[in-house]
């Protein structure tokens, strides 16, 4: 048994130890005065920086569609068979935010966009049918085509919208609220690549295509100074899509794990060495191809493919790694790509020139 007079003793020898450390910590502490905050100002700038801090988020997130959808329709031709109809239309409610990002930015969602009960609009690309055919930010939809939202979520009216999307290529019908009048608006369609284009909420400048999709981090957002530069982005990874890189990498991919497990059979060792380089064998290829085919999208898209090669100079500047090229690397260097650039964009400026259809070229 533990003798207790021994364990007192013990605790009072620990409390020159203890006044000691508190003694040090004091002269750690601050020494000039500290503000003093009244909670109700606190809260209310904390009110603001989330009212902030959402519209830098829609701020960002509209940029990217305003200057990815034109890219998307452009690259019809090459998704032929995965395309579907577009409306350039978005739509929200105080549900989404708060479901999504949080009663905070929910109260900040209806002080921005004057949220009520209902589903409205809040973003509508200006260039196509929807904007077009008169729709605007802050319109209540109360109908999409015969089926009535008064019960339903944002969520559920953009599934309806997708839905219809498999039915056909009709115009679309709106029933929509304006200033306490209800009109309706019929809205064309346009065919575009069935690949979303989603903001990353990351800070590293960084794109990626998975096959069904494409994402673009918000420091590539902030990187991409004019919308010409970020267009060379996201029509760079939608060109992957459209290729179907990410599928034809998985071909020499199995084929290396195959190679990986008959040696692990033999030998017992696990490498992973012939699945890595198998992954690797065409990138830089698919990497130029992407590049090659996304710049004509930029170009179909109406955008000015003038100086778009400097893209990749100031690349180069901000991450002076990507200069030198490797054997292994997954990427071309940023020299090789800038060259490259220069010479697609002399291609296509020849074919407006020749008055030919802006199509990349295939191998001969």
């Amino acid at each position: 048994m533990i003798d207790r007079a021994t364990v007192s003793f013990s605790l009072l020898r620990l409390i020159p130890v203890v006044i000691a450390m508190s003694l040090a910590l004091a002269a750690c502490g601050p020494t000039l005065k500290q503000v003093t905050l009244p909670e109700e100002a606190v809260k209310a700038e904390r009110e603001r920086q989330f009212e902030l801090a959402l519209a830098m988020m829609t701020k960002r997130h509209d940029r990217l569609q305003t200057v990815a959808l034109p890219l998307l329709i452009a690259a019809t031709p090459l998704c032929e068979d995965d395309a579907e109809p577009l409306y350039g239309i978005e739509l929200h409610d105080k549900v989404f935010y708060r479901e999504k990002l949080g009663e905070a930015f929910e109260q900040a969602a209806v002080k921005q966009y004057g949220l009520g009960d209902g589903v409205y609009v809040r973003y509508v690309h200006p260039t196509l049918p929807a904007g077009l055919s008169g729709l605007s930010v802050g319109d209540r939809v109360h109908a999409i085509d015969d089926v009535p939202l008064d019960h339903k979520q944002a969520i559920e009216a953009m599934r309806i919208l997708r839905d219809r999307n498999r039915a056909g290529d009709p115009p679309l019908s709106l029933t929509i609220e304006r200033k306490g009048q209800r009109m309706t608006l019929t809205i064309p369609t346009v065919r575009a690549c069935r690949y979303p284009v989603i903001l990353v909420n990351e800070d590293a400048v960084n794109a990626y295509a998975d096959g069904s999709k494409v994402g673009i981090t918000k420091g590539m957002i902030r990187f991409a100074e004019r919308d010409e530069e970020l267009a060379l982005v996201v029509g760079h990874e939608i060109a992957h899509n459209t290729l179907g890189h990410l599928r034809k990498r998985m071909g020499p991919a199995l084929l290396g794990t195959i190679a990986d497990l008959a040696i692990a059979i033999v030998t017992g060792v696990r490498t992973g060495i012939f699945q890595e380089v198998g992954g690797r064998v065409f990138s830089q290829a698919f990497e130029a191809e992407a590049d090659y085919a996304g710049l004509y999208l930029v170009a179909r898209a109406g955008y000015d493919i003038t100086g778009s090669a400097q893209f990749w100079r100031r690349m180069a500047v901000e991450h002076p790694g990507s200069i030198q090229g490797a054997f292994l690397t997954t990427h071309p260097s940023a020299p090789e790509r800038f060259l490259a650039i220069e010479r697609t964009s002399r291609e296509i400026e020849e074919k407006r020139r020749q008055g030919l259809p802006l199509i990349p070229e295939r191998r001969p």
